[in-house]
């Protein structure tokens, strides 16, 4: 999965925000970062 804008079922986004908790590192989080940013200078990146 590559982010939580398209899940519905709360208890999966718990799950994805423990996981986070337990594997944070600033390399992760830097990684995380540098993919936001590449999907947001994809062309045909918004809203339908």
């Amino acid at each position: 999965m590559n982010g939580r804008s398209q899940i519905r079922d709360f208890e999966d986004v718990i799950c994805m925000d423990l996981r986070y908790q337990e594997n944070w590192s600033l390399m992760y989080d830097i990684k995380l970062i540098v993919k936001t940013i590449a999907i947001l200078f994809r062309k045909n990146y918004g809203a339908v």
